[in-house]
């Protein structure tokens, strides 16, 4: 079947060692928003997989028809193919792919989930008419961003080099009601199961992202059951932490997160 994905939607996949990361991004994203992370980790010998989510990557058309069964199985499939050929698997998630990897972690073993500016909760208050709208408005025109963004130069001249946008991730021109009404809906079971998540966990939030509240940080911190629980904080980075302003910091802070947990030496 010939499938055309949008750049940067590839999957990526970088075979090593016999320590795993899976790697999830986020609603509406593509793998390309966790690829700088994965070279960075494949270059201290883990095996790195960066699952395309169903739906996403695609056409807005196929974003719509995409359910949140369809993106917890993408995730699932990963997860499998590193069991098979890892040790030690951690889960590595941006955004909703922190949510379903944080969903991933209250039903599965994994040595660790690296939770990175993952939403249980937003406080956009249309959101609340989504499943309404939902039946009768396909798309949500996306707002244009006024005023600049924090990606510096180095991240521009990269993405201009790989050929890709310079947005820091894949975009739609809209947000399809239906995918979204079926992120609300993961939010709130992946909620429900936080005190089934026993795996050490990482969370790395932005102070200044304008999409998640950064008190979903504390949230998560004070729901799980997790006894080995760490955070980090950034200062200016936006939404997208892998490809802004702090990316080294948060690729360091992963990789020291999985080298100790799995006996790795840094």
């Amino acid at each position: 079947m010939d499938v055309r994905y949008m750049a940067g939607a590839e999957p990526f996949f970088y075979p090593r060692g016999k320590t795993g990361c899976l790697c999830i991004h986020g609603f509406t994203g593509a793998p390309q928003e966790m690829r700088w992370l994965g070279q960075y980790l494949a270059e201290r010998d883990v095996t790195v997989l960066g699952v395309r989510l169903a739906g996403h990557g695609l056409t807005l058309a196929d974003m719509r028809r995409s359910h949140r069964r369809d993106w917890y199985a993408s995730v699932l499939d990963g997860y499998t193919i590193l069991r098979q050929t890892c040790d030690r698997v951690f889960v590595a998630g941006l955004s909703m792919g922190g949510v379903l990897g944080l969903y991933l972690a209250s039903e599965h073993p994994v040595d660790g989930v690296i939770c990175m500016a993952a939403p249980l909760y937003l406080e956009d208050p249309r959101l609340s008419l989504v499943p309404i709208l939902a039946q009768v408005v396909p798309y949500i025109p996306k707002e244009r961003k006024q005023g600049p963004d924090t990606l510096d130069a180095k991240v521009r001249q990269e993405q201009e080099r790989r050929g890709e946008p310079v947005t820091g991730h894949v975009s739609y021109s809209g947000g399809p009601t239906r995918a979204i009404a079926q992120l609300m809906k993961l939010m709130k079971e992946t909620d429900e199961r936080l005190r089934h998540v026993e795996a050490p966990l990482l969370l790395i939030y932005s102070k200044t992202d304008p999409t998640v509240p950064p008190g979903n940080m504390e949230y998560i911190y004070n729901k799980v059951a997790s006894e080995d629980k760490r955070v980090m904080w950034l200062e200016e980075s936006e939404h997208v932490i892998t490809e802004d302003v702090h990316r080294d910091e948060v690729f360091e802070a992963t990789w020291k997160f999985i080298s100790e947990l799995s006996g790795m030496e840094r």
